[in-house]
């Protein structure tokens, strides 16, 4: 017999942030880009009554070309951060 198994509806104050995309040429400056993408999700994990989405699973969808939608359906959230960072920085919410 097989269970399906039931995800619930995102809570309205839920968000994940993505890694961010290294832009740059230098591949070596990947952990920048990682730190900022940190540094934000610790920052937002402060903010009461919402709740984020650890890096471990946000992190998983490094490189992946997934539609958004569906990448926050898998967490089960309600937004998603994604950026890119190089020589300038690129955000969207």
């Amino acid at each position: 017999m097989r269970h399906a198994q039931v995800q619930s509806a995102p809570h309205t104050q839920s968000i994940a942030v993505l890694p961010f995309v290294n832009l740059s040429s230098d591949k070596d400056q990947e952990y920048f880009s990682d730190g900022l993408a940190e540094e934000l999700l610790n920052g937002l994990s402060r903010v009461p009554n919402l709740r984020v989405t650890g890096r471990t699973s946000s992190f998983q969808f490094r490189g992946q070309h997934e539609d958004s939608a569906a990448i926050g359906r898998k967490l089960n959230v309600a937004m998603l951060w994604k950026a890119a960072c190089g020589a300038r920085a690129r955000v969207s919410a």
